[in-house]
């Protein structure tokens, strides 16, 4: 570790900050085609880690590691299983994947696993000093300092089982109660209703940001914000239905990097039909909520869910399940404990059936909250808000 520098004072990135902590891990006959790195400037001072495409990378070699570009070998299990580790133990850290052969779908599964970028073996020196350097300039946004705010992506086992009522209460519970600057994004870009869940209409939506290119800033968001009346402020889903793939994942990124830097929580509505772009933004979540009654279909379409997060990368322990509509006369704790196994995980929370007095809100752009203060119903989100952002705090 006596040769990694921290800073490469002749390189600057665009905003005048200076490139850190880049660590190479690759195989001895790799590293030894990049020969010398006196002349490349961005690459000059990198730890070189000579380490078999199966060998595990020590906690060590990454403690100063802002960028980290690391030999995958797809027909090795343990050599994309260690990246998978690494993502979900250094979440901030750049990771830029070396392959040998650009196979389509195995960079299209990395990249859905929020791998920064991808370089070909065998390394040529000039392209993957030109390759880190062009990685630090895109990611060199306030975005990565310490201080960027939680973000919750929830998604419903299926569609209906109620996970737009869940959000709205865990909004207004998070600003009123917890007194956080809550943001919801509903990105449900075909069905998404939480802004007429709180009764109110939008004048600009989310697809006025997705579309901004590179007008997008602060500014720009801040003109998309819409006060929900209950504390929280909201972004709304499109009033036409939008073609899932008209998003530009990095666009979306930009958007929401920028509201984590403005409030202290994000909430994600997510859609229930899977996008590459929905599980980039999975990736990039401090925690996903994934939310099911108790039904037998809506549990197997949250198995399903799971099995895909787990395909592509998502560490089981970020994603927190939620029992929605829980009625205790029928389903007894018995059977909350079967759905939890047949699932694989525990429930962090859950919700009892409360039938028509929130449907009756919801018609008239209420929360519960507004029209009957229900005790159980009200101690149930808390105990919610409770876990979940004592897990993200």
């Amino acid at each position: 570790m006596d040769d990694i520098v921290n800073a490469f004072p002749d390189r600057t990135l665009p905003d005048g900050s200076k490139p850190e902590g880049v660590v190479i891990v690759a195989s001895p006959e790799e590293l030894d085609r990049l020969g010398r790195l006196d002349d490349t400037p961005i690459l000059s001072e990198a730890l070189l880690c000579p380490l078999a495409a199966s060998a595990p990378v020590s906690g060590e070699i990454l403690a100063d590691a802002n960028l980290l570009v690391i030999e995958v070998d797809p027909a090795i299990p343990e050599s994309v299983q260690r990246v998978r580790a690494i993502r979900s133990e250094r979440r901030g850290l750049l990771i830029v994947a070396a392959l040998r052969g650009m196979d389509v779908s195995v960079v299209r599964t990395l990249v859905r696993q929020g791998i920064a970028d991808v370089v070909e073996l065998p390394f040529d020196r000039q392209a993957l000093a030109a390759q880190v350097a062009d990685t630090l300039a895109r990611n060199s946004t306030p975005s990565l300092a310490p201080g960027l705010a939680p973000m919750l992506s929830v998604v419903g086992g299926v569609g209906g089982c109620g996970t737009t009522t869940v959000i709205t209460h865990l909004a207004a519970h998070f600003a009123q109660t917890m007194k956080l600057r809550t943001c919801v994004a509903d990105l449900d870009l075909q069905s998404g209703e939480v802004a007429y869940y709180v009764g109110r209409t939008p004048r600009i939506t989310i697809e006025t940001l997705l579309t901004a290119g590179e007008r997008l800033d602060q500014e720009f968001v801040r003109g998309a914000l819409l006060d929900s009346g209950h504390g929280f402020t909201l972004i709304a889903a499109p009033e036409r239905v939008m073609p899932l793939d008209d998003v530009d994942v990095d666009s979306l990124l930009a958007m929401l990097k920028l509201l984590r830097q403005q409030f202290d929580l994000v909430i994600v509505d997510l859609p229930n039909d899977w996008t590459s772009w929905g599980l980039s933004v999975v990736s990039a979540s401090s925690e996903v909520v994934l939310v099911t009654d108790l039904s037998v279909a809506c549990l197997r379409q949250a198995k399903r869910r799971l099995d895909l997060f787990e395909s592509v990368g998502v560490d089981a322990g970020g994603v927190k399940l939620v029992a929605n509509r829980v009625e205790r006369g029928l389903f007894k704790s018995v059977n909350l404990e079967a759905a939890a196994k047949a699932l694989g995980g525990q429930f962090v929370g859950t919700i009892g059936d409360v039938g028509h007095s929130l449907i009756d809100a919801q018609d008239e752009g209420l929360l519960l909250f507004d029209t009957n203060r229900n005790a159980k119903f009200a101690s149930q989100i808390a105990d919610l808000a409770k876990a979940l952002w004592n897990k993200t705090d």
